[in-house]
């Protein structure tokens, strides 16, 4: 049986959500004139659509073939990204933005997605800059680190949605903590990344050691004394000592003894007497 305008319309500007959506995501997609009920009711009898808990879906292989014909109407292909862009962006257009993390989290992603395949880029950096001032009101580089699973888990989510694209240093440094301390499968590599990102010209101290730390676990020592260099070289030289005193750590536990040695003897040259204590003792 042939699809009505409506349905046959609604079914093409729905397959542009990668994810379950309720219904007030679809009802900006009806026609003008369109009713939910019928439409909806429509595409579920002949199983293009499921719904689960006020969820909404469309069969995976249906939606791949109607996305395979919106495309071929670009400017509605564009529209239909527009409202999904729209549904999302509301979360972080409020005066206030409120929600949990990792919920708010995922939203961001979507509304990232259909921004840009809407080419409305300018309002993604509108809703990112909102959405890092208010994770940034929440979270700081040394906030502490959730001790329950499940909180680090969205907390994970959260910046990691944000921080696709480079952002805040102290929330990337914040990051990289977050990664270290869950330890699951490829945590170190994403821990490195976000810590790399994160250390420069005005970074702390401690991001320097974070990143010393990962670098010996996954790139060897043979980069440990190249950071430790770079991050002396950017730290207030009081701060130094930490950097000094764990590169030296790093390197002697892979067999460089020499190394270890010659930088710490390098430190407790440069480093304010009030700083080099620790220096002495390892060197």
């Amino acid at each position: 049986e042939i699809l009505t305008p409506d349905t046959a319309t609604l079914l093409r500007r729905l397959s542009v959500h990668r994810k379950p959506v309720k219904r007030e995501a679809i009802d900006i997609l009806l026609l003008d004139g369109a009713g939910f009920a019928p439409v909806r009711d429509s595409l579920m009898t002949r199983f293009l659509m499921e719904q689960h808990s006020g969820w909404f879906s469309l069969n995976p292989v249906v939606r791949e073939i109607a996305l395979r014909e919106l495309k071929e109407k670009p400017g509605e292909h564009k529209q239909a990204h527009s409202r999904g862009a729209d549904h999302y962006m509301r979360h972080f257009k409020a005066r206030g933005i409120v929600g949990e993390g990792g919920k708010l989290g995922g939203y961001f992603v979507e509304a990232r997605y259909h921004l840009v395949q809407a080419q409305r880029e300018a309002e993604l950096s509108e809703i990112a800059g909102r959405f890092e001032n208010h994770l940034k009101a929440s979270f700081s580089s040394v906030s502490a680190v959730p001790s329950q699973l499940y909180e680090l888990n969205e907390r994970i989510a959260t910046l990691s949605a944000l921080l696709q694209t480079p952002g805040s240093k102290g929330l990337e440094y914040y990051l990289a903590r977050l990664y270290e301390a869950r330890r699951a499968e490829g945590d170190a590599q994403k821990a490195l990344l976000y810590a790399q990102s994160a250390t420069g010209p005005r970074a702390p101290a401690d991001a320097w050691v974070l990143r010393l730390r990962l670098e010996a676990r996954i790139n060897g020592p043979e980069h440990v004394m190249r950071v430790a260099r770079d991050g002396i070289a950017m730290v207030p030289a009081a701060s130094a000592s930490s950097l000094y005193q764990n590169a030296g750590e790093l390197l002697a536990q892979a067999g460089k003894t020499d190394e270890a040695i010659a930088l710490l003897k390098d430190g407790i040259a440069m480093v304010p007497a009030a700083s080099a204590s620790s220096l002495y003792q390892n060197a």
